[in-house]
């Protein structure tokens, strides 16, 4: 499952995960670690979830996505590196949106059958 999530990452900034999960603490993979950690957040994982996928404690994940959200406030160049990651504001907004909807979605799964579920996912794809 890790290679699968953080793949994506680590071949548009052409690194490895092996060097992503490591200790080293060169800036690029600073800065990079913040942005995964940041995305993974706002696709709903939790802390430690986020901590496991980086072999990271789950504080030092806590201070990455706020460090993150103060860069993306803040800091211009940031942006233009790692913008096309991120996101925009309403982009964020609306994947926020979208997996709040599918965790209610899938706390509910007992309640609806699995056809229900899929046109409800599919809808909210639309949106």
């Amino acid at each position: 499952m890790r290679e699968r999530i953080l793949s994506k990452y680590c071949k548009e900034f052409k690194i490895t995960i092996e060097d992503l999960i490591s200790d080293k603490t060169h800036q690029k993979l600073a800065d990079l670690r913040s942005v995964i950690a940041y995305n993974l957040r706002q696709d709903g994982y939790t802390y430690e979830e986020i901590g496991g996928l980086l072999k990271k404690h789950h504080t030092t994940i806590i201070h990455s996505v706020n460090k993150c959200k103060s860069m993306i406030k803040h800091n211009n160049d940031f942006m233009e590196k790692y913008g096309h990651v991120i996101g925009t504001e309403e982009e964020r907004k609306y994947r926020v949106a979208r997996n709040t909807l599918i965790k209610i979605l899938r706390s509910k799964m007992n309640d609806f059958d699995l056809d229900q579920l899929r046109m409800m996912n599919t809808f909210s794809n639309q949106i």
